[in-house]
């Protein structure tokens, strides 16, 4: 044996293995576009990636802290619902910032006219478009979940409150952001 693996213990192996299960689909959703699959195939692996995010992040945290003093009191009934507690307050929290980020955005553009100046409506749809991911990741909860609810409520209210050339200036450097990706 020449020692060259790191050895974890049992905690650190299954946070280890809940963190590296979580797949990003970007590969995945690029290969779909290009072989232009049914539209529903792609929601349901991207549905399935979100809802991965979370519970790979539930799962890491609850093992890590199930080695503390507080968590080794409790039965393993106890842990479960402590995880599935956990993991609801991720979804939902996540859900509610990407919301609220996004609701935000819409009466902002519908209230304050800036078709004038397209430069600040597109450097401001772009705070409110990546400002969730950083809030929910500063919270510990899942940035990924947090822009997914934004984009697809800025998508039906905050999209049509953009002037003409920042809808088009948005579409194609999203485009562009998600072709790097």
């Amino acid at each position: 044996m020449a020692d060259v693996a790191y050895k974890l213990d049992f905690t650190e192996s299954f946070a280890f293995g809940s963190l590296v299960s979580a797949v990003d689909p970007v590969a995945t959703i690029a290969i779909f576009h290009a072989l232009d699959v049914e539209p529903v195939l792609n929601m349901l692996v991207l549905g399935e990636s979100i809802l991965n995010d979370a519970v790979s992040i539930v799962l890491a945290t609850t093992i890590l802290q199930a080695s503390s003093p507080a968590m080794a009191s409790m039965s393993a009934g106890e842990a479960v619902l402590h995880g599935i507690g956990r993991f609801f307050l991720m979804f939902f929290a996540s859900a509610a910032i990407g919301v609220v980020f996004a609701l935000t955005a819409a009466l902002l553009f519908k209230y304050i006219d800036l078709r004038k100046n397209p430069s600040l409506e597109f450097a401001m749809i772009l705070v409110f478009t990546y400002a969730p991911y950083g809030l929910a990741e500063g919270l510990h909860l899942s940035g990924i979940m947090s822009i997914l609810f934004n984009g697809v409520v800025m998508s039906h209210y905050t999209h049509f409150n953009l002037s003409p050339v920042t809808q088009i200036t948005m579409q194609q450097t999203l485009r562009t952001l998600a072709f790097f990706a």
